[in-house]
């Protein structure tokens, strides 16, 4: 409640300081009509620096994408979801880039060895995203969650290009996934896996709560999670055991293929997103899926993707319209000169990323000649 209050104190100032700035520029643009060409002068060139203060300081964050900033003199980082924004020139500056977009992998083939020394190749596919806004639109994921994990996934992702966070994103999805199951796969033999049937002893714990999970008898596995869960006000619930928030998965699949791919899944996603802010879901096949049947399954995943980006895009561009039309109704400052300014903003950005490639390619090449 503190920190909502604290969020709602910074944005009326914010607010406010763009409302004064509007209202100098007004003031000054009505004195100038009517002052010496000497203070006429004096009064156009403080209307620029304002106007330029302002325009500066704007930013569009494309749908599906989330910026972190940086305030340099307190080192707080600061998320900014997609929609109209406001940086502070000079005070906040871009630190990361998010582009939340889920990436969907070509199924790929992992070597595991059963409870009884015998090695099974499982299909796997993986599909994985900055985990900061909700899958549907672009508003922060449960609210400070989302906005906490972008600012984790902001420190804990190396790299500055797209090309190297996904780089990196992929390892991570990769090394935790496999690690998760070989985990599962490990507690069941070969044969367990053949006739696909649960084993006795067959142990899960669960992400939210803790609560050891384990089938008692062959062939049964609890469906639910019979734990508590204590929230941020030290209130005792029940656990739902609702993981798998993209599949609203609300109990525990009864058989084993399908239990150790729940389970995979939903433990590779608990992590990621507690360390890295990433989300991800895996499917686990016993085979290996016909080529056919693969390409199928990917285009699936990749047209679904693109229609919720569609979507999300086109919501965005309404909201932003909105916000332009209400911030020119404050400053009277014309939408169009804000995309102007944004677009130059972001090539002169794009030019600096240029200037430091050719640099450290000259550093790299002056190091290979010596």
């Amino acid at each position: 409640m503190e920190e909502k209050k604290k969020r709602n104190f910074e944005t009326f100032f914010k607010i406010l300081g763009l409302i004064l700035l509007g209202a100098v520029f007004i003031k000054g643009f009505v004195s100038l009509f009517s002052s010496s060409f000497e203070n006429a002068i004096l009064i156009a060139t403080g209307m620029t620096i304002v106007l330029g203060v302002i325009a500066a300081g704007i930013r569009i964050v494309p749908p599906r994408h989330v910026i972190v900033v940086r305030d340099k003199i307190t080192g707080k980082l600061i998320p900014k979801k997609p929609g109209l924004t406001f940086i502070f020139p000079g005070v906040n500056e871009v630190f990361k880039v998010h582009d939340c977009h889920p990436i969907v992998e070509a199924p790929t083939t992992v070597s595991v060895i059963t409870k009884d020394a015998q090695s099974v190749d499982f299909s796997m596919l993986r599909s994985y995203w900055i985990d900061a806004l909700e899958v549907d639109k672009d508003e922060w994921k449960g609210g400070e969650k989302g906005k906490e994990r972008a600012i984790l996934a902001a420190i804990k992702i190396p790299g500055e290009k797209k090309e190297e966070i996904v780089k990196k994103i992929q390892e991570l999805v990769r090394n935790f996934s496999e690690a998760h199951l070989k985990r599962f796969v490990a507690q069941a033999n070969l044969d367990d896996l053949e006739r696909d049937v649960i084993p006795e002893g067959f142990e899960v714990v669960c992400p939210r709560c803790g609560e050891r999970l384990v089938a008692k008898k062959k062939g049964e596995f609890p469906e639910h999670c019979d734990g508590e869960i204590t929230t941020p006000e030290g209130e005792r619930i029940k656990c739902d055991a609702k993981w798998s928030e993209s599949r609203k998965e609300t109990s525990f699949p009864q058989s084993l293929l399908a239990l150790i791919s729940f389970t995979t899944s939903i433990w590779t996603d608990h992590d990621l997103a507690e360390r890295f802010g990433i989300g991800c879901e895996i499917r686990i096949l016993s085979r290996e899926m016909p080529e056919e049947l693969a390409d199928a399954k990917l285009k699936e995943q990749v047209f679904e993707a693109k229609e919720k980006a569609k979507k999300a895009e086109k919501k965005a561009k309404i909201v932003e319209g909105e916000m332009l039309q209400e911030f020119y109704k404050r400053t009277k400052i014309p939408s169009s000169l804000v995309y102007t300014i944004d677009q130059i903003v972001r090539l002169g950005e794009g030019i600096i990323s240029v200037i430091k490639e050719k640099k450290e390619e000259e550093k790299k090449e002056g190091g290979e000649n010596k």
